[in-house]
């Protein structure tokens, strides 16, 4: 009997009866193959599942931020962490390196204008941010570059180009 029991636990197929619950035989001594498993999905427990995220208020940055184009997001993404660093030569260096990415990731900006902006202003001050891209680049050939000047102004640029995005739905 303990024999059934552990073949029952094993290879769940028997009953615990010891009796065979598929309906195909096998020889004696021999084991059937184990019956392949059905996938089951258990609901994960209440305190493991993420709460529903709130929607931000019409007024609040992140309902406008909603409405900010992928491009944006791009060139803010490649601006934001050279801003945010403390002016060294070190930061110089890194924003040199990223000038190109900067370049490509500003012109995509000045194509991605939403439907109800300002064209003229969009073009207009996407223009300044190509302009202080560019005055970056002879600082870059300094030893060691300097981009205390140019890149917070490249960042209010952008910031002007954020005000031009109209509101988000």
């Amino acid at each position: 009997m303990t024999r059934v029991v552990l073949v029952c636990m094993l290879a769940s197929m028997f009953s615990c009866t010891g009796t065979k619950s598929s309906p195909e035989r096998t020889e004696p001594g021999t084991v059937a193959p184990a019956p392949t498993p059905t996938p089951s999905v258990t609901p994960a427990p209440p305190e493991l599942t993420a709460p529903p995220v709130p929607t931000p208020s019409p007024d609040s940055p992140a309902a406008k931020r909603a409405a900010i184009p992928a491009q944006m997001v791009a060139f803010e993404a490649v601006l934001m962490p050279l801003v945010n660093e403390t002016p060294s030569d070190a930061r110089s260096r890194k924003t040199c390196a990223q000038l190109m990415t900067l370049q490509k990731a500003a012109i995509a900006m000045g194509n991605a204008k939403p439907a109800s902006a300002d064209a003229a202003a969009w073009s207009e001050v996407n223009s300044d941010i190509i302009g202080s891209i560019q005055g970056l680049g002879p600082l870059c050939t300094d030893d060691p570059p300097d981009d205390s000047v140019e890149l917070p102004g490249l960042r209010k640029h952008y910031q002007r180009l954020v005000a031009l995005l109209p509101e988000a739905p």
